[in-house]
């Protein structure tokens, strides 16, 4: 394989230990899409290059950064619904003035599950609601053409730390454009 020989049988009895590897790991992390394919490296004893054939002949498939069993999906228990229900409903209740994640209690599996399924954003040191951001951007034609943060600020009626990265994230997305200190909406722009 590239410059590394293996004995006969090798690699498929390597191939044949990944998926309890990667079993182990999704049971203890049932709300992760698989494992890192970064860690497997060094789980397995064998270069990257080598792991994407292990890969392979395991019958394991690639989610991105992660490796999961074939038709794998994280599955939530009651209780992580439930929390996670609990802290959507916060987030609901607090519109576009949530308060900061660091003080908030959220367990970071259930945030980074609700991310990846796109119920939830995270805008610099907040959480959002997906549809509360979306609300948010249908509403900013109602500024008028161009407008700045203190605008955007007054006319949500949340505080300058929550409009500053707001409207920063508005930026990163494409959905405003910049220009010294006002914005504008990003209309069938590229």
């Amino acid at each position: 394989l590239g410059d590394l020989r293996f004995a006969d049988g090798h690699l498929d009895s390597a191939a044949a230990a990944l998926p309890a590897i990667v079993d182990r790991y999704v049971e203890r992390w049932p709300l992760r899409p698989g494992q890192p394919k970064a860690e497997l490296p060094a789980a397995l004893g064998h270069p990257p290059g080598v792991v994407d054939v292990l890969v392979d002949r395991a019958g394991l498939v690639e989610v991105g950064p992660w490796v999961a069993p074939s038709g794998y999906e994280p599955t939530p228990t009651e209780a992580d619904s439930e929390a996670m229900r609990a802290f959507e409903e916060r987030l609901l209740t607090a519109g576009l003035a949530p308060e900061r994640l660091d003080e908030q209690s959220v367990d970071p599996e259930h945030l980074s599950f609700l991310v990846r399924n796109g119920t939830v954003v995270r805008v610099g040191p907040f959480a959002y609601l997906r549809r509360t951001l979306d609300d948010c951007t249908d509403r900013l034609g109602q500024l008028g053409e161009e407008w700045t943060v203190a605008d955007l600020r007054d006319h949500f009626d949340i505080s300058r730390k929550h409009a500053v990265p707001l409207v920063e994230w508005l930026d990163a997305e494409s959905i405003t454009r910049r220009t010294g200190d006002v914005r504008s909406l990003r209309r069938g722009e590229p």
